[in-house]
């Protein structure tokens, strides 16, 4: 083989790669993704952020309590555990002050502490449910957000009534779940 093949063959063999490389990024699905555009994705971000900064002081140092907020097309869900009603209800104020949310629910429970065995518990269901969800035909991981807290599993995000029903019922048989709550922005 002469250089001017070789040069030819090398060339031809690296469009091959970067073509195969571009590939891999490609699918065809039908399902739908986040519905929410970057913009308010990061809106998103930004409203968790002011919310748990604003939940924080006002709660002031936590000893063995958590909580957690998850924010969806500017729905707040508050999860975790604080020792007190009111220590919850402080939270919950502290949350709803926050400026351009639509909603907050405050699912924070009270009383005893969940321990890190109860917690792993929890990771495993909740990545059950995500596996579970990403089974669904018309359903994406995309299109919500997942919270699994005592066994109870959280769904926020923005999807039809029929994705909602699906979602809650392949996630309502997963050993552990003691519950299924939908906090879902429906679309029709």
């Amino acid at each position: 083989m002469t250089t001017k093949h070789t040069r030819i063959v090398g060339a031809f063999c690296a469009l091959a790669f970067v073509l195969a490389l571009a590939n891999l990024g490609c699918s065809s699905t039908t399902v739908r993704e986040d519905l929410r555009s970057p913009g308010e994705y990061m809106d998103d971000v930004v409203l968790a952020r002011m919310v748990k900064a604003a939940v924080f002081e006002s709660l002031g140092q936590l000893e063995d309590e958590r909580v957690r907020v998850s924010v969806h097309s500017r729905i707040v869900l508050l999860t975790g555990q604080l020792a007190t009603e009111e220590r919850k209800a402080i939270a919950g104020q502290a949350a709803s002050e926050v400026q351009h949310l639509r909603a907050v629910q405050n699912e924070i429970s009270t009383g005893d502490v969940r321990t890190v065995v109860g917690r792993t518990a929890d990771s495993f269901i909740a990545a059950t449910a995500r596996r579970k969800i990403s089974d669904l035909a018309n359903v994406s991981n995309d299109q919500l957000d997942l919270v699994v807290d005592k066994g109870i599993v959280y769904l926020i995000g923005v999807v039809t009534r029929r994705e909602g029903d699906a979602v809650a019922e392949a996630v309502r048989y997963i050993r552990g779940v003691s519950k299924v709550v939908k906090v879902f922005d429906y679309l029709d």
